[in-house]
């Protein structure tokens, strides 16, 4: 019987919100949060007998919201989801705000009546009547009036002031609120089942109003060459609801279908002549994510590596006003060879990159580091396998000194008809009180014609590495060491032309 009345309010057009088990929309529930980097998949669950018919906020758009299996003896005989506006409240997180706004706009009004009062005082002042005054009080009116129209005007400028203010901050507490509001908040999706049996149903919901970005806080002990390293989570929302409960994160959102992978013969033709008309390679499908029900809620973070994405579970508590919530998920150590780095033509400052093979996977996503307590910058860190090699720049370190000093000035006596002489000398100090590895990077000229020619005098000591006049140095350094590295080199040219240096693309005079 209920479902035959259920059939016929169906077919009569009755609204979506007149629900024959009316405690259906109150035991909505979200069972599972899956959040990928640019939007979300949540699995609702709802008690049915008969038809049900619930809403959600309308950043679950009609076409991204369908039904799924419920395996519990209650098939759905039909399921719509639908669009409506209205006039819908604000979430309640945000009444505070709202409270705020009105509260604000209520005193600006009443300012400004208050200035209207005190401009039409300054009118009558502006405009006395001084008819009908006795001669010897006439100056006391006047010095009263005066009186009175100076006050009158410091008050309205006071105000007018106070009014500035409050305008100021109205629009950005306005600016503000509407930054935090769900996307859609005055529209609603109506979900209405058909169902036969009693039980429960499931429907998955998709948004765009919601995504997470990995990132990592990494602490280096230059001592050991440890690295501890944190995991988070720059999570945020803008459905309207407050999610709470397990979340899934996805390094990467399910594909639409599957493409699958071809590649088009190899035609030998005759320039103009039986072309085949060109072909668009396709690439590699990527199987598309079954959609069921999730387990209940766990108190700690797990991770998954499949094919498809690395996924990261934990529990969470996200208002949907679109403001980012920092999740902890992950602490570990990591061991790194670390090697300090000067250019010193360019800072007479050493840098510190550690280098070593990640543990685990790790995502791409931006680092905050820290060397021994103290914080030295944000770095990118590049999407690596595990076992992978990477290298991490912590930024520049203090108690290594590099100067660089030109040997011979590219003024006076080092220029003659044709030829150069130069060179320079570099000297660092270890002031650390360990033994390091310092990697010093400097250049001689490289000729890009054959008229010029640039012969190396003198390099001491060797370096370990040269490519395209580019000489890295690596030393090993004692603390409180002292080490020197000189250079000179000739260049000879056409006494008819001149000379002059440029920097070089990288690689292009190996």
């Amino acid at each position: 019987m209920k479902i035959l009345t259920a059939l016929l309010l169906t077919l009569a057009g009755i609204p979506a919100f007149y629900a024959i088990n009316a405690e259906a929309a109150e035991n909505l529930r979200v069972i599972k949060y899956d959040v990928y980097p640019d939007s979300a998949r949540l699995i609702f669950e709802a008690d049915s007998e008969g038809l049900v018919s619930v809403g959600i906020p309308a950043a679950f758009p009609p076409e991204n919201v369908r039904p799924l299996p419920s395996g519990n003896g209650v098939e759905i005989i039909s399921f719509k989801a639908e669009s409506s506006e209205g006039d819908f409240t604000a979430p309640e997180f945000l009444a505070a705000e709202k409270k705020a706004i009105d509260e604000t706009a209520a005193k600006i009004s009443a300012l400004k009546s208050d200035m209207t009062g005190l401009d039409l005082s300054a009118v009558l002042l502006d405009n006395v009547n001084i008819d009908g005054i006795k001669a010897q009080e006439l100056d006391q009116y006047i010095k009263t009036a005066s009186a009175m129209r100076i006050k009158t005007a410091a008050e309205y400028a006071a105000k007018e002031k106070e009014l500035a203010a409050l305008n100021e901050k109205l629009k950005s507490m306005t600016q503000n609120y509407e930054k935090r509001l769900p996307k859609n908040w005055n529209s609603r999706t109506y979900v209405t089942a058909l169902t036969a049996g009693k039980g429960k149903i499931y429907f998955e919901a998709a948004t765009s109003a919601a995504g997470w970005v990995p990132s990592y806080n990494m602490a280096l002990d230059t001592a050991s060459g440890v690295i501890s390293a944190e995991m988070t989570a720059s999570v945020r929302q803008a459905t309207g609801m407050i999610w709470d409960g397990q979340v899934e994160f996805h390094s990467s959102a399910p594909s639409n279908g599957r493409i699958p992978a071809s590649m088009p013969p190899l035609v030998a033709v005759i320039p103009g002549k039986n072309e085949p008309a060109p072909r668009t390679l396709s690439k590699p499908y990527v199987a598309a994510m079954k959609s069921e029900a999730g387990p209940a809620a766990s108190a700690a973070p797990s991770f998954s590596e499949t094919l498809l994405s690395l996924n990261i579970k934990t529990k969470i508590y996200l208002k949907g006003d679109n403001a980012p919530v920092t999740v902890s998920l992950k602490k570990f150590g990591m061991k790194s060879e670390t090697v300090f780095e000067a250019i010193p033509a360019y800072s007479d400052k050493a840098s510190l990159t550690a280098f070593l093979k990640a543990p685990e996977a790790l995502l791409a996503g931006n680092a905050r580091l820290y060397i021994d307590g103290e914080y030295s910058g944000t770095s990118p860190i590049k999407e690596t396998e595990k076992n992978g090699e990477i290298s991490i720049p912590f930024g520049a370190v203090k108690g290594i000194t590099v100067s660089r000093t030109p040997m011979i000035k590219q003024t006076g006596s080092s220029w003659s008809k044709g030829t150069l002489k130069d060179g320079y000398i570099i000297e660092a100090v270890n002031g650390l009180k360990k033994e390091i590895t310092l990697k010093i990077t400097d250049r001689v000229p490289v000729s890009s014609d054959e008229s010029i020619s640039v012969n190396v005098n003198k390099m001491s000591p060797e370096p370990s590495e040269t490519a395209g006049g580019v000489c890295t140095w690596t030393l090993k350094m004692a603390p409180g060491a002292e080490r020197e590295i000189a250079v000179e080199y000739t260049v000879k040219y056409p006494e008819d032309g001149g000379l002059d240096f440029k920097d070089g693309a990288p690689g292009s005079f190996n």
